[in-house]
């Protein structure tokens, strides 16, 4: 139980923290009007829903593989910065004792945050479970969440939190 403490509170702090704050002016500029028209056309097309299903499969993939590249190959750099390869080890044991493996995940929708978009997901996993007072064991839905934008024409996770 202290160790999915741990592991929550460890992935909330860093990957939140390196969320960013914006700043958004009364009158946007004609780039980010632009950039918000893109995402607009996309999220109509689908093409930046299918690309944050990639990015939340690597991320996974890579955190349960123990694969520092995979998992941090769509971060921006100053999330990848956070996440160093010197903590990454420590980072999947935690994990994989604590939640194991996902055993459903279900996408619950998408934000706009102007420049940038969150996709939502409600996931479960093995060894996160909740005990009743009969002793039973359920599962506990969590919530996870990317942010996407764009940086330098490709789109990049700007910060990640299961919750």
């Amino acid at each position: 139980m202290r160790e999915n403490v741990i592991v929550t509170f460890f992935l909330f702090v860093v990957l939140f923290a390196v969320s960013g704050c914006t700043v958004i002016d009364k009158e946007p500029s004609d780039d980010a009007l632009k950039k918000r028209e893109k995402i607009q056309e996309e999220k109509l097309s689908g093409d930046l829903k299918s690309t944050a299903i990639k990015f939340k499969d690597d991320f996974f993939n890579g955190l349960s593989k123990g694969d520092y590249k995979l998992f941090s190959k769509n971060f921006i750099p100053e999330l990848r910065e956070k996440f160093s390869k010197k903590n990454f080890p420590k980072l999947c044991q935690l994990f994989k004792e604590s939640k194991g493996k996902i055993i459903n995940c279900e996408f619950m929708g998408e934000l706009d945050r102007y420049t940038q978009r969150i996709f939502l997901w409600k996931i479960r996993f093995e060894k996160d479970l909740i005990k009743l007072k009969d002793g039973t064991k359920v599962p506990r839905d969590r919530m996870f969440y990317i942010i996407v934008g764009e940086v330098d024409g490709k789109y990049r996770i700007f910060g990640a939190i299961i919750f």
